[in-house]
C-alpha cells in the first residue's frame, strides 16, 4: 500500500484525540486515522502507510473524503489538503461498517461521524450528560446559542474535544468586517472543527482573514430552514428562498469559505452544480426522521432524503435530544442515513 499526503500551508490549531473504530478495511479491528502533524495515514496496528513504520496515537482528525474505484482507493482532497492511498484489489471498499462513497470533498469514512447533534439544552450539565449518553456512538456536536451564554461553556467546549469529539461552533456571526474576523481567530483558537457566519460577501471575506491558517471550517448561513418564500418577500428579499440559496452559495465560493448551510430541499448537489463547486461542503439541518413532526423547520426532510440529495453532514437537535431514549433514536438515524443511496 502506498501513500502520500499533502496539506499546503493549513495546520490543525489543537490537537484532538485519537479515535479508535471496529471493523475497517479487509478484517475487524481495523482503524484508519489521519495525523495531519506527521503528515501521514495510519492504518491498523498504527502502521504509517507512507513509511510502513509503527506509530504511536497521536492527533485524530477524521475529514478526509474516501473514494473507491477500480481495484482499490482512498482519496482524501479539499482545498489544497489532499491523501490519497492505493490498496491492493483484495480488500473491500469498507471503512467500518459503512460503504465507501465516491467525493470530491473532506468526508468522514462512516455515516456516524456525518450525524451533527444539537446539543440545544438548557444548561451545562444537560448539555454534557447528552453527549455522554451518546459516547461511542456520536463524535460530533453543535453548540449554539442555546448554550453561547451558559456559565461554563468554555469548558464543555475543552472537555468535549479533550474526549475526541468534534464540535460544530454555531454562531452565525453577522457584524462589520473587523468585527467578524477577531471572532473568528478566537473561535479558532478553541479547536472547533465547523464555524458558521452570515452568507454575505463582506461577512465571509472577513471570516476567511480571520481564520488564517487553522483547519476549521467556515460554513455560510444561506436561509434559516424556518423561513419560506412568504417569509422572505416580508423581510424584503425579491428573491425566493432556492433563488437566494442558489446566489448565496456562488458567493460563498467567490468569498473562499468551505461550504453553507442549506435544506435538503434546496438541493445541495444542484446547488454544488450551480456554483461550479464540486467540492462545497453543504451541511444539513431540518432533519425529521419519517413520521415525526416538522416543528418550526419549513424545509425539512428525512435523513435518507438529505443524504441522497447530496447533504455532506446532517444537524440532528430535537428529534434526538428530545426522545425518550435519544441513544436508540440517533441509532436510528444512522441506520437511515446508510441507507440512502447519494447521487453520483
Amino acid at each position: 500500500m502506498r501513500g502520500k499526503h499533502e496539506f499546503g500551508s493549513a495546520q490543525q490549531p489543537r490537537a484532538l484525540a485519537r479515535r479508535e473504530r471496529s471493523g475497517g478495511i479487509g478484517e475487524p479491528g481495523a482503524r484508519l486515522h489521519l495525523d495531519e502533524g506527521e503528515q501521514a495515514l495510519f492504518f491498523r496496528n498504527n502502521v504509517d502507510l507512507a513509511r510502513h513504520r509503527p506509530h504511536p496515537p497521536r492527533s485524530h482528525h477524521p475529514t478526509g473524503g474516501f473514494e473507491h474505484s477500480g481495484g482499490a482507493g482512498l482519496r482524501f482532497g479539499a482545498a489544497g489538503r489532499c491523501l490519497a492511498a492505493t490498496m491492493p484489489a483484495c480488500l473491500p471498499p469498507q471503512i467500518g461498517h459503512s460503504r465507501v462513497i465516491a467525493s470530491s470533498r473532506p468526508l468522514p469514512p462512516t455515516m456516524a461521524e456525518r450525524l451533527i447533534v444539537a446539543l440545544d439544552l438548557p444548561d451545562i450539565q444537560a448539555a454534557e450528560a447528552m453527549a455522554e449518553s451518546l459516547d461511542g456512538l456520536v463524535s460530533f456536536f453543535k453548540i449554539g446559542l442555546w448554550l453561547a451564554f451558559a456559565r461554563g461553556v468554555d469548558g464543555l467546549i475543552d472537555r468535549l474535544i479533550a474526549r475526541g469529539n468534534r464540535i460544530f461552533l454555531d454562531a452565525k456571526m453577522h457584524d462589520i468586517g473587523e468585527t467578524v474576523a477577531g471572532g473568528v481567530a478566537r473561535a479558532a483558537d478553541r479547536g472547533v472543527s465547523f464555524l458558521t457566519v452570515h452568507a454575505e460577501p463582506e461577512v465571509m471575506r472577513a471570516a476567511v482573514r480571520g481564520r488564517g491558517t487553522a483547519a476549521m471550517r467556515i460554513l455560510g448561513v444561506t436561509v434559516l430552514t424556518s423561513l419560506g418564500d412568504d417569509d422572505l418577500a416580508a423581510l424584503g428579499y425579491r428573491f425566493p428562498a432556492r433563488e437566494l440559496v442558489t446566489l448565496r452559495a456562488r458567493q460563498a465560493v467567490e468569498c473562499g469559505i468551505d461550504g453553507i448551510i442549506a435544506s435538503a430541499a434546496d438541493d445541495p448537489e444542484a446547488l454544488r452544480r450551480e456554483a461550479g463547486a464540486p467540492g462545497l461542503l453543504i451541511v444539513t439541518p431540518g432533519i425529521r426522521p419519517a413520521g415525526s413532526a416538522t416543528g418550526d423547520h419549513r424545509r425539512s426532510a428525512t435523513p435518507a432524503a438529505a443524504i441522497a440529495n447530496g447533504a455532506d453532514y446532517l444537524v440532528v437537535g430535537r428529534p434526538i435530544i428530545a426522545a425518550a431514549n435519544p441513544r436508540a433514536s440517533a441509532a436510528q438515524i444512522i441506520a437511515e442515513m446508510e441507507e440512502a443511496e447519494p447521487r453520483l
